[in-house]
């Protein structure tokens, strides 16, 4: 993996709208006031969790080409 697809964008909560080449391919399961289009960022839930993200390399058809896990942070 390159430095730069090491980084990732900053993305608003709770939008449809992904940087280019960016898509959220598992709705988020909120509901009610917390319900997204789209993107929705973690929630701690209290102290003491970490939180990571999935990448997926896709062709065309969407067949995976490649995944690795990124971790985020922790709160």
């Amino acid at each position: 993996m390159t430095q730069e697809a090491a980084n990732f964008p900053a993305v608003p909560g709770m939008t449809a709208k992904m940087p280019k080449g960016v898509r959220v391919v598992a709705a988020a399961k909120s509901t009610g006031d917390f319900a997204s289009p789209g993107y929705l960022p973690p929630c701690s839930g209290g102290r003491g969790n970490s939180y990571e993200a999935q990448i997926k390399a896709v062709d065309a058809s969407g067949k995976v080409l490649a995944k690795t896990r990124k971790k985020l942070g922790r709160y």
